[in-house]
């Protein structure tokens, strides 16, 4: 909506604005007959005659954003939101403005079923979230249980030790009984408000909404009649690109209409069903995606995988070269699965991310996908941290990296390097790589000498902007020096949780922050680096007084790097 600015501010000064005095100053003599009306309805009157409602629209829609930029994410707008309660008092048709200007709606069952009625209302929604809240569950009717007493005198000592044994026997049984009826209770209150979701779900898909391009509705309890029901309308939907179903209990047989739904839906870019119980889902999803067209991010995460399914999402990728980003965090993938895997890297053109943390395929997988790293020709990052990888795949890796020349961000965090081997792979691969913007190594045991080849190295790079070194077991700081005295690339380093002396850190905050005082003979213009943040929280020590003054004078110098302590 393009007005003029001209325009409006002439049909502001057309208001009249009285000071808060002014207003005290005035009594109002009503007659019994007089209708009595609301300053704030009188005002709500007063701008609506005195302003063109397409101005008003304009004025508030601004309002609503940050600074006046469109895709700002604008607070949550409860009924306790100040700002809202502000429009509402001055702007009647602040209701219809804010939805107009909706991005992204969340809805509980409680107003599901309203605003599914008015769906057509938020003409700008692109992402709509389904939650299930506590009261969601809640049932009204639950009475309280009352105990009864069941005892009872008898003569004979034996007998009533084990008549009580027998009773408390039964109580347990009871409890436990109770306790089952509790757990089904409230399964079936889960399963009645999920099938209530799904109905006005199907309505909110049949209406076609043209903006609407993200649903998520992840842990909603869903089961695979849920998707059944609605896959022959999301098959027909011509505008959801993403469609998040993350911890629902769907199952391999839920997986198996999702898979369908992959085969005749020309329109889904990203899906993510992570957490869905499914163990041989990826066989499905393999043959679908060897069909798509259009999936371009596929998040498996947190569903057991064998290697026999791998396989079949293996051969898929090998014919999908649609697919862009992977993540299969957590699915236990071992070293036969990865090698699987690293045969698909040579073989597919199209995967930029792939993500394959927290398995458990241990140095062979490690090494297997670094045989085939610098075959693949767009993979940008790559996750491979918390897999039991050790020194002979962080080699192998690393002397891939040498010669590679598409990957960005490497994460091998939480993987344990022998503490004996210096791996000098360390320091070739960033003195020769030209890609590699963000390098992770945090918890990997890394020692002094391993700090040092890694410092050597970033003397000669021209490229890594973030570098994670946090929980090593790094106590010496002079390799780093020289990295500030020689590279101007680095933007952001975590030297967090290591064992580095006082007075060493107070040497480094000189280099940075380029005071000549314990520069131990380095001249300020040799100093070079461009660091923009630097966390050194190392110690659970207190900071002495000469770091406090130090980092105070240079906070009231408004420096551009910003230092952790």
């Amino acid at each position: 909506m393009d007005i003029n600015m001209m325009d409006i501010e002439k049909h502001i000064e057309k208001i009249k604005i009285f000071k808060d005095d002014e207003m005290d100053e005035m009594t109002v003599i009503l007659d019994d007959d007089d209708e009595y009306i609301s300053t704030y309805i009188q005002g709500q009157k007063d701008i609506h005659q005195l302003l063109p409602t397409h101005v008003i629209q304009v004025i508030f829609q601004i309002a609503l954003m940050d600074n006046g930029n469109i895709e700002s994410t604008i607070e949550t707008w409860d009924c306790m939101n100040r700002d809202r309660l502000n429009i509402e008092l001055v702007c009647k048709d602040w209701c219809s403005i804010i939805k107009s200007s909706c991005n992204t709606l969340s809805l509980s069952l409680n107003n599901l079923l309203p605003v599914t009625n008015q769906i057509s209302t938020f003409t700008a929604l692109k992402k709509l979230e389904i939650v299930c809240l506590n009261n969601d569950y809640s049932d009204s009717d639950d009475s309280d249980d009352s105990d009864t007493d069941t005892d009872s005198e008898n003569d004979d000592e034996p007998i009533t030790i084990r008549k009580n044994e027998k009773e408390n026997k039964n109580k347990i049984i009871e409890i436990h009984d109770d306790d089952s009826d509790d757990e089904e209770h409230a399964s079936h209150k889960s399963n009645q408000a999920s099938d209530t979701i799904i109905k006005h779900l199907i309505t909110i898909i049949e209406s076609q909404h043209p903006t609407l391009r993200i649903l998520d509705l992840s842990m909603l309890g869903l089961r695979e009649y849920h998707i059944e029901k609605l896959l022959p309308y999301l098959s027909k939907h011509r505008y959801i690109e993403e469609l998040i179903l993350d911890s629902n209990p769907i199952g391999d047989q839920g997986i198996i209409f999702i898979s369908d739904l992959l085969k005749s839906n020309s329109v889904l870019k990203e899906l993510d069903v992570q957490s869905s119980k499914a163990e041989n889902g990826l066989e499905y999803i393999g043959a679908a995606i060897a069909q798509n067209k259009t999936l371009k991010k596929l998040i498996w995460s947190y569903n057991k995988s064998s290697y026999s399914s791998i396989i079949y999402l293996s051969n898929g990728l090998r014919v999908n070269n649609i697919l862009e980003s992977l993540v299969l965090r957590g699915c236990k993938i071992e070293g036969w699965g990865a090698y699987s895997l690293s045969e698909t890297l040579g073989i597919n053109k199209s995967l930029k991310e792939l993500d394959l943390a927290q398995n458990e395929f241990g140095d062979r997988g490690g090494c297997s996908i670094a045989e085939k790293l610098n075959l693949h020709p767009s993979l940008t990052t790559l996750d491979i941290s918390c897999n039991s990888i050790s020194t002979e795949a962080f080699n192998s890796i690393f002397q891939a990296l040498e010669s590679n020349h598409t990957l960005t961000s490497l994460n091998l965090s939480k993987n344990i390097i022998d503490t004996s081997i210096p791996m000098e792979s360390v320091f070739f691969s960033l003195s020769h790589n030209k890609t590699l913007t963000s390098l992770n190594l945090s918890e990997c045991s890394l020692q002094n000498y391993h700090f040092d080849l890694i410092s050597q190295g970033l003397v000669n790079n021209n490229t890594l902007l973030k570098l994670d070194l946090s929980r090593n077991n790094i106590s010496s700081i002079d390799p780093f020096l020289q990295v500030l005295c020689k590279n101007k690339t680095l933007k952001s380093i975590n030297l967090s949780k290591h064992k580095i002396k006082l007075n060493d850190i107070n040497i480094l905050l000189h280099y940075i922050i380029k005071k000549n005082q314990a520069c131990r003979s380095i001249k300020l213009k040799t100093i070079v680096h461009q660091i923009e943040f630097i966390n050194l929280s190392l110690s659970p020590e207190p900071v002495t007084r000469a770091i406090y003054d130090l980092l105070k004078e240079y906070r009231s110098k408004l420096n551009y790097t910003k230092i952790k302590i």
